[in-house]
């Protein structure tokens, strides 16, 4: 058991596969251990939903079956965090590349 907070860190993606990937990839270099992560599918026409239901362990994606928007995304996802006890959400766009500090340094920054 941890005393870390736990975070849910939050990916909207929309017809941005690779780049959801590599996100996804940096974030699983995090010197931060007590996260979870939601990959969350905004109805992508492109087919990049069901690859990511592919590469992605079932309890790190949701795909959504309507485009809600930016924000409808990431509320379904916050709900869903807080639902599961999330005690900080971290919305990260799907271009971003964190350094293994980064939810480390957010965490000490919050508390």
């Amino acid at each position: 058991m941890t005393n870390e907070p736990l975070v849910y860190v939050l990916i909207l993606n929309y017809c941005s596969f690779d780049d959801s990937i590599e996100c996804v990839n940096f974030l699983r270099k995090s010197m931060y251990k007590n996260y979870k992560l939601l990959v969350i599918d905004n109805a992508s026409p492109d087919g990049s939903g069901p690859e990511l239901a592919e590469f992605l362990p079932a309890d790190e994606f949701m795909e959504l079956k309507k485009n809600i928007g930016y924000a409808g995304g990431n509320n379904v996802g916050m709900k869903h965090a807080l639902t599961n006890q999330a005690d900080y959400v971290f919305i990260v766009n799907p271009d971003i590349r964190l350094p293994s500090t980064a939810i480390r340094d957010y965490i000490d920054l919050l508390e």
